[in-house]
C-alpha cells in the first residue's frame, strides 16, 4: 500500500494550479488552470481507486494463503 501513497502524493502535486505543467496547459487551451485541474481530478479519482481495488485484492489474497496467478 506504500505505492499508493507516492501515487497520490504525485496527483496532488500534479493537481496544484501553480504547478509548470498546469499552467502550460491551460495557457495553450485558453483556459484558468482550476478548468484543468477541475477536468483532471475525476480520471485521478479513478486511477487511485482502481489501484486500491488492485491493492486491497492482493492484500487479502495473501492474507489467505492462495497465490495469485
Amino acid at each position: 500500500l506504500g505505492y499508493l501513497a507516492s501515487v497520490a502524493a504525485t496527483f496532488g502535486r500534479v493537481s496544484s494550479p501553480l504547478a509548470a505543467g498546469v499552467i502550460v496547459i491551460s495557457g495553450i487551451a485558453g483556459v484558468s488552470p482550476i478548468e484543468v485541474i477541475k477536468r483532471s481530478a475525476p480520471v485521478q479519482i479513478c486511477t487511485l481507486t482502481f489501484l486500491f481495488l488492485i491493492s486491497l485484492r492482493k492484500l487479502l489474497s495473501a492474507m489467505s494463503g492462495r497465490s495469485e496467478a
